[in-house]
């Protein structure tokens, strides 16, 4: 099982489905509409919502939290100039943005980008440290493609996942590296 802990919160109710805007790319959008509530139909020409769509204030879910006295943080383990997100973020009305500049120095990667049990142990120290209700927007980093990297954090539990015959072996390694991944991030 890829995702048990997903699948069990499910079961449990705490959970459902979600039709997104994109499939196999393109995730920002979805992260728009998530935290903006406004659907990706509705701007037909905007591919890439925080390029097009910024402004200087974008209401949503963090901005009403805010009102309900919520401080807002993000925590990205990427740049904060990739697809603009530090000036969308502004917008939306997060108070602090998280970057890779202020993960640890030499964070714990998994594959080719900074591991997720990293990025959960910053979550879990801003709201450790959170005086005030406070949201916390993680967005994974370690889950993210290209999926042909063949170095990972543990190799042998990346070779161990199970996956359908008849794929190249290129093929191979990038659904093994995808469903590792995804398990990790189920893990946290």
């Amino acid at each position: 099982e890829t995702v048990p802990n997903v699948r069990a919160a499910i079961a449990a109710g705490h959970g459902g489905h979600m039709k997104v805007p994109t499939f196999g790319g393109g995730t920002i959008r979805t992260e728009f509409e998530v935290l903006t509530g406004m659907p990706m139909e509705a701007f037909p020409n905007a591919q890439f919502p925080y390029v097009t769509l910024v402004r200087d204030r974008i209401p949503g879910l963090v901005r009403e939290l805010k009102d309900h006295g919520y401080r807002a943080i993000a925590v990205h383990g990427n740049s904060g100039s990739f697809w603009n997100r530090q000036n969308a973020y502004k917008a939306i009305g997060f108070d602090r943005f998280i970057t890779d500049r202020e993960f640890p120095k030499g964070a714990a990667r998994n594959g080719r980008w900074i591991s997720d049990a990293v990025m959960t142990d910053l979550v879990l120290d801003q709201l450790g440290r959170a005086t005030d209700p406070t949201l916390v927007v993680a967005l994974s980093i370690e889950t993210h493609g290209p999926y042909t990297d063949a170095k990972t954090t543990d190799q042998a539990a990346r070779d161990a996942v199970q996956i359908p015959p008849g794929l190249t072996p290129k093929e191979a390694l990038e659904l093994r590296n995808y469903l590792y991944h995804a398990h990790r991030a189920d893990a946290q």
